[in-house]
């Protein structure tokens, strides 16, 4: 861990203001994060100099955020969508369907070096963390890609509660957790950017008392990964070996670096938002 974070480096809390948070990304035009208050129907911004700040709202329940290859914002939405901003602030809708029907409740995103946005489709904003309730339309929760023409495909409906998903340094990996038991699960990318040999990479940790965390989940450029779970976040080597942990005193929702040298971790979990240093950035 020594060569990941100072070893008495400790997460700092920004804020504890909100309801639940979750999807951070740093903005790097803007040199600031944001990040989603799913249950208060919003989207903040963090400035490391000017500090908080709201900068959407209604939010339409959104959760995970990435950027895409042109430095358009794309969300993945509790309202059973996904969408871009671009930069004048305009938003549409870019994946609402599958073979016709409704998504569930688009959770979390990954963008491609391609550009090709791989998202996962639980069942959250139909149960009470979104607009309304209602019934899946889908057969399956699913892991899906939408392809640069516009098309949604189907890539995965094996998990129960995928929820997470990031791509290894050179995309030969993709890693997804699973709500239902907390663990990582990961594939092997293939050329035409499918998914193949879907296998489990690490079993997370759980704190007593509390339950199974899988959520939030991301990748260094050494290829370490840094998962959410119920104590903070937990970091394992490219073997799925757990290398260690970032404490908090409660479960982590999401993760993503940031800052000038991409090398500060922003930590989102329950109503409150971390920062700390480390010495590999993502």
């Amino acid at each position: 861990m020594k060569s990941i974070i100072e070893e008495n480096a400790k997460p700092k809390m920004l804020g504890e203001q909100f309801q639940f948070t979750e999807g951070p990304l740093w903005l790097p035009k803007q040199e600031m994060w944001i990040f989603s208050d799913i249950p208060g129907n919003k989207i903040y911004q963090y400035h490391p100099e000017k500090g908080f700040a709201i900068f959407r709202d209604p939010s339409n329940f959104t959760n995970g955020h990435a950027l895409d290859l042109e430095g358009n914002l794309i969300s993945a939405q509790h309202n059973r969508t996904v969408t871009r901003t671009k930069p004048d602030g305009s938003v549409e809708v870019i994946a609402d369907k599958y073979n016709g029907k409704k998504l569930n409740s688009p959770n979390d995103l990954a963008v491609s070096k391609k550009g090709e946005i791989y998202f996962t489709d639980p069942h959250y904003g139909l149960i009470g963390y979104g607009p309304v309730k209602a019934e899946e339309e889908q057969p399956v929760r699913g892991i899906y890609r939408l392809r640069k023409d516009g098309t949604v495909e189907l890539l995965c409906g094996d998990l129960k509660i995928p929820n997470g998903v990031a791509f290894s340094p050179k995309e030969s990996t993709l890693y997804v957790t699973n709500a239902e038991d907390g663990n990582i699960y990961c594939f092997d990318v293939q050329v035409d950017g499918t998914l193949d040999n879907l296998r489990l990479f690490a079993k997370q940790p759980v704190r007593e008392g509390k339950n199974p965390v899988g959520d939030g989940i991301r990748v260094d450029k050494s290829g370490n990964v840094y998962a959410a779970f119920s104590g903070g976040i937990a970091i394992y080597n490219v073997d799925g070996k757990l290398l260690g942990e970032i404490a908090l005193p409660e479960s982590a929702t999401n993760l993503a670096w940031g800052g000038k040298d991409y090398k500060t971790l922003f930590i989102t979990a329950q109503n409150k938002v971390y920062a700390i240093d480390t010495r590999i950035g993502g």
